[in-house]
């Protein structure tokens, strides 16, 4: 599976040193981890346009509290 995905899907190279596959392994695993953080933050984006959507929370009243009581004097 990291084979297929380093070489077909990222277009890696073929090994060219003894340590190219360490570097193409870790290439591979940042590749999955930034996928996983992708969709994890797509998943957080919809759930604060639904929790914080107009609809669901009506517009303030800026006049503020109106009393019958003269609370001045």
């Amino acid at each position: 599976m990291k084979d297929w995905f380093a070489h077909k899907v990222l277009g890696l190279p073929e090994l060219a040193s003894a340590n190219g596959q360490a570097v193409d392994d870790l290439m591979v695993y940042l590749h999955w981890l930034m996928l996983v953080l992708f969709v994890g933050w797509i998943i957080y984006f919809g759930y604060v346009l639904w929790r914080f959507n107009t609809a669901r929370h009506p517009k303030a009243h800026y006049e503020g509290f109106q009393s019958r009581h003269n609370v001045r004097g």
